[in-house]
Parts: structure tokens; sequence; C-alpha cells
């Protein structure tokens, strides 16, 4: 039910149906699950042209971008860090390049795209704010098919077909920056490393109309330098092979086997100063699951998944000073996950997960995850929804900074650190216009989270080896209501959200055990997407951006003290950075020759009326009063891209 894309997989030749169907968010049982239209969000405008699936993201009620360019986003009051990313089945950690501003995934390269913000069903778990699961396309199993893309800031290639006409097809996608070879034009700049490249391929096995294989690669790296002072560099590898087997007209079974390694290196030598630090996150898993669909109302599935992880927070030579932090854990999941429409009316969504996990040498930690989700059709086009999920996280990102940056070291659950866990209650109606062009909904929730951890104050990453020995845990607590209007239907669509929510956390040993607005809570987020589809291959787009401003903490008052200055702040984050707001455009033509070539040209601009937005607010010492300056990253980007494909 609510399914509104249909891809023949290993077909003669692969059909993709796309388009939204406009009682899609009706029918579906879910409550807040966003079923992406990939193609649709490659329209919308974003920074330096490139097309960016977590950035239309952020252009969702209740979802919103840590900060200016980032393609972090942030759902409900959670941290990018609470986010669960799945490509292929595969965990992506720091699903960003150059500091955040362009994401890892190509969207040339993705065929389905889930975000999944309220109740959750059993079949995944890892991430207490959402989990959001990407596909990759097929290759095209009996014509061969290419492309080329310049843009300002980066080329892409594709090219994809079959290896063994109708049985077995491969797809190709990469990307890479140029920003270094631009920079190294000037002089003083030559040694400067700049730069970022990823890789997609797809392996499409059709062994007969009851199995299916296919096999992912997917790799990304970031390469930053200086010349013999900086080096970093950080990136995924991830590769899964899968096993679609067809038993009969009611049963099926998919088996999967998959490894991921995230990984980051930085280095300094400066003045006989040296400093070098690495950390990662390996992990690899298989998972069987069953699936029985007796009738088109009634929809099972059941899994077992054993997970093996390997996470170094932090192994560092600083001098002559050599330190390590490695825990490896093993997982074991169970899961059971009903979708069934009961009565015409009436359909839910009942999901338990259990989970066991592990850190070698210490105790188990057990979760019991229940999930519930229920959906009452009112009328043929009004729908009441309501849904609990619990929810946990064994592996938590602790932030340095306030942006998905590679800064973050990992904390494992073990002695003394438990699962991260989210209860959500949420309530939703949702009323499609009798013409079944307009869909309003309104979507209520209430998540409060135990165990969360956040820096002690006065510490930072690089206190303590010994991560659990740097971080206190608590508990948070996330609020608010999500408002839309979407048209999906003609020429002109596009939808405009408000979204009103509170987020706070309480920790023992921070701001006086006494809840705090969190760094993530924005009182008011307002996004206007507006997409207009022109005669002879020409399409417009526009989007309006408006939030309020970050809880902060800053200096209230100094003493002066035997020649030095001491800062007295505020209570944490009482105070707030200028609201945030920006407009967009976009115009993109296409056209196809008679040999089927298509030529395309896309033309953007970031921040139409130049709004210097805050980035950082830095307070400065003087002789009388503190001064605050705020910097910001980006005015006005024009950009501009060209693709070929055949």
């Amino acid at each position: 039910m609510g399914q509104d894309t249909l891809t023949f997989h290993f077909a003669l030749d692969e059909v993709e149906v796309r388009g939204v169907s406009p009682r899609r968010n009706i029918e579906k049982i879910q409550i807040g699950a966003e079923q992406l239209d990939v193609h649709e969000m490659s329209r919308l405008p974003t920074l330096f042209g490139e097309k960016d699936i977590l950035k239309s993201l952020q252009l969702l009620p209740g979802v919103q971008a840590e900060s200016d360019g980032s393609s972090g986003y942030q759902v409900r009051g959670g941290t990018s860090a609470q986010n669960r990313v799945l490509l292929d089945d595969a965990t992506i950690y720091q699903s960003g390049h150059l500091m955040g501003f362009f994401s890892s995934f190509n969207g040339e390269a993705l065929q389905t795209a889930t975000l999944y913000k309220g109740q959750v069903p059993a079949q995944y778990t890892g991430g207490t704010a959402s989990v959001l699961d990407l596909t990759t396309r097929n290759g095209h199993f009996q014509k061969y098919h290419g492309g080329v893309s310049i843009g300002l800031l980066m080329g892409k290639i594709q090219v994809e077909g079959p290896i063994w006409k109708n049985k077995i097809s491969f797809k190709i996608d990469a990307r890479r920056s140029y920003a270094d070879l631009i920079v190294r034009l000037i002089p003083r700049f030559r040694k400067t490393t700049l730069n970022f490249w990823d890789i997609n391929a797809r392996v499409s096995y059709s062994i007969n109309a009851q199995d299916k294989l296919y096999a992912t690669f997917f790799m990304g790296r970031d390469n930053l330098g200086l010349h013999n002072v900086v080096a970093m560099n950080w990136g995924n590898i991830a590769g899964t092979v899968h096993w679609q087997h067809s038993i009969n007209d009611y049963w099926s079974n998919h088996l999967s086997v998959v490894y991921s390694d995230y990984a980051l290196m930085d280095g300094f030598d400066y003045n006989e100063e040296t400093y070098s630090m690495q950390g990662w996150i390996r992990q690899a898993h298989i998972k069987d699951q069953l699936t029985w669909e007796p009738n088109d109302n009634h929809h099972v599935i059941m899994g077992y998944k054993f997970n093996w992880y390997d996470v170094a927070s932090g192994e560092w030579k600083i001098r002559s000073l050599y330190e390590k932090d490695e825990s490896m854990g093993l997982e074991n999941s169970l899961w059971l996950n009903d979708d069934w429409q009961i009565i015409r009316p009436l359909s839910l969504s009942m999901g338990l997960r259990v989970n066991a996990f592990t850190t070698i040498g210490e105790a188990t930690h057990w979760t019991i995850e229940p999930r519930l989700s229920l959906n009452y059709k009112i009328m043929e086009r009004m729908s009441l929804k309501t849904g609990y999920g619990l929810t946990s996280q064994n592996i938590q990102a602790i932030r340095n900074l306030d942006l998905a940056m590679p800064f973050d070291r990992y904390l494992i659950t073990g002695a003394g650190i438990k699962p991260q866990t989210a209860h959500q209650v949420s309530l939703g109606y949702t009323y499609l216009t009798p013409d079944d062009k307009w869909e309003l909904s309104v979507e209520g929730y209430y998540k409060h989270l135990f165990d969360v951890a956040d820096y002690k104050d006065g510490t930072s990453f690089t206190s303590d080896i010994r991560l659990e020995n740097l971080v206190l845990s608590g508990e948070g607590r996330a609020y608010g209501a999500e408002f839309m209007v979407r048209k999906t239907v003609g020429d002109f669509t596009g939808w405009a959200a408000y979204t009103l929510s509170w987020t706070q956390n309480r920790i023992a040993g921070i701001n006086y055990d006494r809840w705090y607005y969190a760094s993530q809570d924005r009182r008011h987020s307002v996004n206007i997407v507006l997409m207009y589809t022109l005669p002879k291959g020409w399409s417009i787009a526009a989007t309006w951006v408006y939030n309020s401003g970050q809880a902060m903490t800053i200096p209230i008052a100094k003493y002066h003290i035997n020649g030095y200055t001491y800062f007295y702040y505020s209570d944490r984050n009482a105070y707030r950075a200028p609201d945030y707001h920006r407009l967009d455009l976009s115009a993109d033509w296409q056209t196809e020759t008679k040999k089927h070539l298509v030529h395309a040209v896309n033309i953007s601009i970031y921040n139409v009326y130049n709004r210097y937005n805050p980035f950082i607010i830095q307070f400065a010492n003087s002789s009388g009063s503190s001064t605050a300056t705020q910097w910001a990253l980006f005015g006005i980007v024009p950009s501009v891209s060209y693709t070929f494909k055949f």
C-alpha cells in the first residue's frame, strides 16, 4: 500500500514508472515516513549546483540543516550523529564531503530513498533520531548508456549496460572535485591538497525467475593537506552481496552479507611539534530476512542479523606519547514486523525487535524495542495516524563541534556506557482534496531519550584517550508539531512546511543539573518549495528557508586577575544566534536529439539576496567590554553545470 514508484528489476528491459501517487500518504501505514522521489528532489536548487539528496531532505518538515551549506541534517531535535544512513544496507558514517558541503551520495546512482522520522519498522535500528534507507540503481540489461557532467567544483561520469544481455548488468558512477586544481594555480597554494572523490558500482544478475543476485561497492574519500604541515583524509568503504529468492507466491527470502569501514587520519608537524591521530569504525554483518504475503492486505517480515564491530575512538601519537582506545563488539538481533489491513478503514504496522549487544570481555546489554503504527481512514481522502516506537543506538558519535565534521569520536556500548534509547509517540492527520491535487497534513510528536552522552564542561575530544572518562550521560526530550501543504500533480508542484519544536537535555554535572536547550534546538522552521515545468525542456525551481537562531552559550561577565582575563558564562545555551534565512533559484534545460543523445544545463543561484547568515560567532577580549564577531560562510553563489548522456 502507498507505493508510488515501481521498478521491475532484472526484466528484459528495465521499466521505471516515475510519479507520485496523490494518495500515497493517505494509504501508507507508517507515521512520519517520507518516500522520496529522487527525480523530483534532483530538480531543487542547491549549493554549487550539485544535486544532493541530503540537502533536499532538509526541506521537509521536522528536518533542518546543521549549518549553512551543510549536507548534515537534524531530525526532530536530534543531531546528525543520531541518524542512521544505509546505502544498500551498509551503514555510512560522516556522509558528507568537503567538511559536509556535499553529501557522499551521487544522485545519479540512487534508485530509492526513504526517511523514517517517526515510527520505524522493526527491521531497522541504530538511529534514535531517524533512519535513511537508500538503494542504488541497476544497470540497463539491454543497452549501453553513459554520461559526463561538468560543474563548478566537480565532474561526474557514469556508464551502464549489459555484461550478458538480459541476464547480467553493471552500473558505475564516479565523481571527483577539482577545487585543488584551481587553487594550485595560485603560487602560494601549489602544494595544497583539497579534494574528494567517490565511486558507486553495482552488478546485477538475474539467475532465473525466482533468484536474483546483486553486489554493490561504494568508496568515498576526502583529502586535505597544506604543504608538509597538515594532512587529513577520511572516508567510507562499503561492499554488499544480496541474494533474493522467491520461494512461492507467498514466501520470499533476502540474504545479505555486508562490510563497511569508516576511517579518519590526520596529522600535524610544525616547529618540531608533531601530532597524529586516527580512528575507525569497521563492521560486518550477515542478515537473513523472510517475507510472507498471504494477500495484498497482509505483509509480514521476520529476520535475524549478526553484526561484528571494531571501533577505535582514538589512536594518537603526540610527540613521544602513544595512546589507543579500541573496543570490539558483537550484536545479535531478531525482529518481526506485521503490516496488516484488518478491515477496510483500519491498517496497522506492529513489530518487535530484540537486540543483544556485547562488548568483547564485558557484559551483554539487551534492548527490547516495540514498534506500532495505526492508520484509520476517516473518509476516502482523510486519514488519522498514530504511532509509538522505541529505538536504540549502540554507537554514539560524541561531537566536538555542532557540525558534521570529521572530528567526532565514537563511543561504543560497554562497561558504564548504556545504549542510547529513544521513546517516541506521534499523532498525525492527512487530507487530500477531491481533485487529488492538494494534500494537507499535520503531525505532532513527543520524544524522550535516555543515556544521551556529551562532553563534560572544560573537556574536548583530545583531553583523554579513554572517551568514557570525558563524557557524562543524561536524558533528552524533543516535542513539536509539523504542518505541510503539498501539491504533487501538474506542471506546478511543491510544498510549504512549518515546524514548531523544542529540544532540551538534562545531564548531571552540566548547567547545575537543570534542563537546558540543546544546541540543535530551533523554535521555528519554514520551508517553501516551488517547481514549475515549462515547454521546450525547461523547468525552474525556487526554495526559501527560515530557521530560528541556534541556541548558544555566551560570556556575560569577565574578571581581571593578576593580568589575566577570565570569562563568566551564561547558563548552557541560554542565548540565540541571529535567525537564518535564504532564497535559492535554479533553472534546468534538457533536450534529446534524434540519436537519443541528451544535453542538459543547470543554472543555480544560492542565497539570491546575499544574506550573510551566522556560521561562527566569536567573542573577543578588549580593554573595555567584550565584542562579538559574526562570521558568515557564504554570500550569493551562482553556478552552472553541463551534462551529456548517451
